[in-house]
């Protein structure tokens, strides 16, 4: 991440990605924190207000991130929220039970592109619907062109993989150190996909 670049946060949480990158990005830049979880995005909205970074732009909005815009249920995981997901999540053990269930929006990633500036760096968590939420983002895939951090769960690698690789990206493993991205034929949990015009070998830390 660099001075004025735009961040997307998918999967927010708690924020903490979200404020690394506000200030990284500094004044110029932009931050939009994506977080399905009504409470989780409130605790990042008031961290917004509270904060020491009034000059940081961090814009915070509650959606879940699906293929298509609707609304939809979304269950809440027990012990740790930071597992929820729009749907159960396969393979992924940390998943939980389900506390509660908020009734909440979805939105696709392409409007989203369409309501803010282009992303530099959109970075996705949605714990096991990945491949969802990029079928909702060909404009990001295709006219963004953008590098993508996302984290891709088991039962996702095969779709995600053919998905990114149709659409023109080479795959990075980014389970080594930030500035030492590594060619993969296929997703790993940390995957950097990145346009075929660039290269995975010539990349610095995000």
């Amino acid at each position: 991440m660099n001075q004025g670049q735009c961040v997307r946060d998918i999967g927010g949480n708690l924020g903490v990605f979200s404020f690394l990158a506000a200030h990284r990005v500094g004044e110029g830049g932009h931050v939009v924190a994506v977080e399905a979880d009504p409470f989780l995005a409130s605790l990042i909205q008031r961290s917004v207000l509270l904060s020491n970074i009034r000059d940081r732009r961090i814009d915070v909005l509650c959606a879940a991130i699906a293929n298509r815009s609707g609304v939809s249920q979304f269950p809440v995981a027990e012990p740790g929220r930071s597992s929820s997901s729009l749907e159960k999540p396969e393979h992924r053990s940390q998943a939980g039970d389900t506390k509660c269930s908020w009734c909440i929006l979805k939105i696709a990633l392409n409007p989203i592109l369409g309501s803010f500036p282009k992303p530099d760096l959109p970075k996705v968590g949605v714990e096991g619907v990945e491949l969802m939420a990029l079928k909702g983002g060909s404009r990001l895939l295709k006219e963004a062109r953008s590098r993508i951090c996302i984290e891709v769960g088991d039962g996702q690698k095969t779709g995600v993989t053919a998905l990114v690789k149709t659409a023109g990206y080479a795959l990075c493993s980014g389970s080594v150190r930030l500035n030492s991205w590594v060619p993969v034929s296929e997703c790993v949990f940390n995957t950097l996909p990145v346009p075929s015009e660039q290269d995975c070998q010539t990349l610095h830390a995000a």
